[in-house]
């Protein structure tokens, strides 16, 4: 699943207005960055997504090409003759509308207000034989972390962390004080899978897996294992030798683990990862390289970011960078391109030097 566009009326802050996440191609991109300065209405974009997707407000992506959502027998013209109410258009893959439309959903059957649920339906039914049992890793999901999270509550109950499938996840407290567990879960699946290799090995090929996902930051900390005392606390080292708990790392540090971490619990794949202000605690060095961290994370995921971070905008490919700036004629907000900002300064620039 990726998201096409999404569509707002008569918003307080945008007014009516269409919003595009596709390429050149018409193909939703696979990240979107989405920058202005503090109240220019980022994180309010990204609750509108999350909140219409959340209710399964959706129009099918139309492009030809695809295999799209559309009843054949209903055209197209049902969903496109009216613009007054706010809605998203997602793409979803061939194995996702294959599960919607075996539950022959039409818009006159409630359609719009509980197509999502349709994947959680699936996911629950315990009847799947191998194949489909396969396919519930590529259940889409939808993924948000908010800028600000507590990593303070950990709570270790040593028992083995098991994800249970939900459309909507968000990165909490509730999810973060559970990351021991998933720490060491990771490390006993490794230990049983290697039984003909010594258990130290095995733990650090696990360490290895995780430390290789923030390779590219060059941190000072790196995960070694277990607490030996029976808490399975997970154990890091810096660059002097010095072993600690996760709670000894770095505010910075910890956001990284911690978010990162959060993805890899939820088992991401066909995703859209929506993340408020990842800079946030962030070095600016990080800051520069966080979104290959992210995109990297899972398969076939759609990464929407909102930032005000220089060091983000200027690592991103231009054409998957939208700016919020204010329209002033009409006191709104606005979306633009980041090759338009430039044209459009450019034509100021040019008609005054005519004048």
């Amino acid at each position: 699943m990726k998201i096409a566009r999404l569509h707002l009326t008569d918003h307080p802050l945008f007014g009516t207005i269409d919003i595009d996440f596709t390429d050149p191609e018409e193909n939703p991109s696979d990240t979107i960055v989405l920058a202005g300065i503090n109240g220019s209405g980022k994180t309010t974009i990204l609750n509108c997504m999350k909140g219409l997707l959340k209710k399964g407000i959706v129009r099918p992506y139309l492009k030809e090409s695809f295999k799209g959502l559309a009843i054949p027998e209903l055209g197209e013209k049902f969903y496109l003759d009216s613009d007054t109410s706010e809605y998203i258009v997602p793409f979803f893959t061939s194995f996702e509308n294959e599960t919607i439309q075996k539950f022959r959903l039409t818009p006159e059957s409630g359609y719009r207000e509980n197509i999502t649920n349709v994947f959680e339906t699936y996911a629950e039914n315990p009847l799947h034989d191998k194949s489909e049992q396969n396919n519930l890793h590529q259940l889409p999901k939808l993924i948000y972390l908010p800028s600000e999270i507590n990593f303070d509550r950990i709570q270790i109950t040593a028992r083995p962390y098991k994800y249970v499938y939900h459309f909507f996840n968000e990165v909490d407290e509730n999810i973060a004080k559970f990351i021991p567990d998933y720490f060491g879960t990771l490390i006993d699946k490794k230990v049983y899978e290697n039984e003909d290799i010594p258990p130290r090995e095995s733990i650090r090929k696990a360490c290895d897996d995780i430390n290789s996902i923030f390779e590219k930051l060059d941190l000072e900390s790196k995960l070694v294992g277990l607490k030996k005392d029976g808490s399975r606390m997970p154990i890091f080292k810096n660059k002097t030798g010095k072993e600690f708990d996760i709670n000894g790392l770095s505010s910075g540090e910890k956001q990284l683990f911690f978010r990162i971490m959060a993805l890899k619990m939820f088992e991401v794949n066909n995703s859209v990862i929506l993340v408020d202000e990842p800079e946030n605690s962030l070095h600016p060095a990080w800051q520069q390289k966080i979104l290959k961290i992210y995109e990297n994370i899972g398969e076939n995921n759609q990464v929407i970011v909102a930032t005000h971070s220089s060091h983000i905008i200027a690592s991103t490919p231009k054409e998957n960078v939208k700016i919020l700036a204010r329209n002033e004629e009409i006191n709104t907000f606005q979306v633009i391109d980041y090759s338009d900002v430039f044209f459009r300064q450019f034509e100021k620039v040019r008609k005054h030097k005519i004048s």
